[in-house]
Parts: C-alpha cells; sequence; structure tokens
C-alpha cells in the first residue's frame, strides 16, 4: 500500500514536471535587408552568425577578390540622406 502511495506520488511529479509547457521565445532577426540587393540563403547564414564571427584564414588572392566586390556592392548602394543632429 505504500509502495503504491509513493509510486503514484512519483509519477504525479514527474508528469508535473514534464507536461510544462516553455513559451517559446521570438528572437528578431539579426539581417533586416532594406536594399534591392538579393542574398543567397548561404550569405544569410553568415551574416546571422554576427559581427563577431571569425572567417577562415583566406589568402590574399581571396581577401583582395572579396575587398574588389564590397566595393562594387558599396558604390551600387543609394546614399542616405537623413536628419543631422
Amino acid at each position: 500500500m505504500k509502495y503504491k502511495y509513493i509510486d503514484q506520488k512519483i509519477n504525479n511529479l514527474v508528469s508535473a514536471q514534464t507536461t510544462k509547457l516553455i513559451a517559446k521565445i521570438k528572437f528578431y532577426p539579426g539581417v533586416i535587408n532594406i536594399t534591392n540587393i538579393s542574398f543567397t540563403d548561404e550569405e544569410t547564414k553568415l551574416l546571422n552568425k554576427g559581427l563577431k564571427y571569425n572567417l577562415d584564414h583566406k589568402n590574399k588572392h581571396c581577401l583582395r577578390n572579396l575587398s574588389l566586390e564590397v566595393e562594387a556592392a558599396a558604390t551600387l548602394l543609394p546614399l542616405y540622406r537623413g536628419k543631422s543632429t
């Protein structure tokens, strides 16, 4: 009789602890693209890793190509003239 009571108590505790629903946390997107340039899924995943993500070691040729691509993309961006304070 005592064992049935303890067993029932354990089952109640286990079910009470495992059936609670955890509220889903909504995170805002890390990257918001406000340009007319569309990114691939791979580029978006890389950007979502954040500012502190370190790229693998690349040789100078790859870095030169990357810098030229960034410069070309930056020249296509429209100038933003907001209010200055």
